[in-house]
């Protein structure tokens, strides 16, 4: 039996009990969170399949979270803030990405967003953020598409 958090101490006597009473032809046997993170801690591919904290890398899920973070900050830098493409673009491209803008100001803030693009520096510092995250998950070094 595996569980994954703790049985209950009514649950153990219970097996203890059943065990003693019926001597059955089986052999109980079970596993709690502190054994079963001993277990894997010795593949990581499993417990971080299986959101099993076994060190201080952060999980899969907490990247990719960061990661789609970063991609929505570059993406929202990258459009111009006057909406001057130099070329024409169709009213249903710049409508969704309006939206698009839109939505990311609410989710972050436009100050945050902004930030991002002060400077060199602050331009630079997200985008490795996001390419960092990337080669994480496994893409090549310097992938910034959005």
């Amino acid at each position: 039996m595996i569980a994954s958090g703790f049985l209950s101490n009514p649950a153990k006597d219970w097996i203890a009990q059943y065990q003693t009473n019926n001597r059955p032809p089986f052999r109980f046997r079970y596993w709690e969170r502190p054994q079963l993170s001993g277990m894997i801690a010795k593949d990581l591919d499993i417990a971080w399949q299986h959101s099993v904290s076994v060190s201080s890398l952060r999980s899969i899920a907490d990247i990719m979270t960061a990661e789609n973070e970063m991609f929505e900050k570059v993406w929202y830098g990258r459009k111009p803030q006057d909406g001057d493409f130099g070329r024409p673009v169709p009213e249903e491209i710049l409508a969704g990405m309006r939206k698009a803008m839109a939505d990311a100001e609410a989710k972050y803030g436009k100050d945050e967003l902004m930030r991002h693009m002060e400077s060199d520096f602050a331009w630079g510092m997200l985008s490795g953020k996001l390419s960092t995250l990337r080669w994480v998950l496994g893409e090549d070094w310097d992938m910034l598409d959005t």
